[in-house]
């Protein structure tokens, strides 16, 4: 498997450099203390977030599981897979300097003050520049806690909150990566093209449908 062996993957098509030098998302396995912040204010490299209400400590993803690094890896690969086609380095440490997007994968919500109907946290409310620096947590020991056995989904959920935090509408399609209503067990995700159902609830776009891979192709830099 691709993450078994470099734990990340690298951008397929670069963007431009004159205008966005790179896209990066780092994902975060390993747990840690996230910090709350009420003006709108994100920052990855420094763990905090707009979205937090409180600051806590997130427990590392199946901390106790002696499998973790099997898993980790699926969860990595299908993340890879899906993002492949677009200008995005996927990481499994954090890079040295910034800017660059993060999605934290942990524990549970009451850790960082939300009830257990809460499964993961990102910003889809930033519609003309996405969320720059920006962090979202997916709370993946939660998930499966809830639905089972379900590694897909975690991963489903990372790239969902990785497309809010780009200013990706929401699709309606329950097989869709930006669905807004969920997935079934068992379901791994697919980015949509031309005719993309958009949900009409979700914050940006507009229209019944959107180009979602173009949305994915043309993000805003981080």
């Amino acid at each position: 498997m691709l993450a078994s062996v470099l734990g990340a993957c690298a951008q397929q098509a670069p963007p431009d450099p004159a205008t966005c030098p790179r896209r990066t998302l780092v994902l975060e396995f390993d747990g840690g203390t996230y910090y709350g912040d009420g003006f709108d204010h994100d920052d990855a490299s420094t763990n905090v977030s707009s979205t937090l209400y409180e600051s806590g400590t997130l427990s590392a993803y199946h901390a106790s599981d002696p499998d973790r690094a099997t898993r980790i890896a699926m969860i990595v690969d299908q993340v890879c897979a899906a993002l492949a086609p677009f200008p995005i380095n996927v990481l499994t440490e954090k890079p040295a300097p910034g800017p660059y997007l993060a999605v934290a994968v942990g524990g549970y919500p009451s850790e960082l003050g939300y009830d257990s109907t809460m499964i993961g946290l990102g910003g889809d409310n930033h519609c003309e520049t996405g969320a720059p620096h920006g962090l979202a947590i997916v709370f993946g020991d939660q998930i499966e806690s809830r639905f089972g056995d379900v590694p897909e989904m975690v991963g489903n959920m990372i790239i969902g909150e990785y497309g809010g935090l780009k200013a990706v509408p929401g699709s309606s399609s329950t097989t869709d990566c930006m669905s807004t209503r969920g997935w079934d067990p068992g379901v791994t995700c697919t980015i949509g093209g031309v005719d993309t159902a958009r949900d009409p609830a979700t914050a940006c776009g507009s229209g019944a449908t959107f180009h979602e891979h173009e949305a994915f192709a043309l993000a805003p830099c981080d």
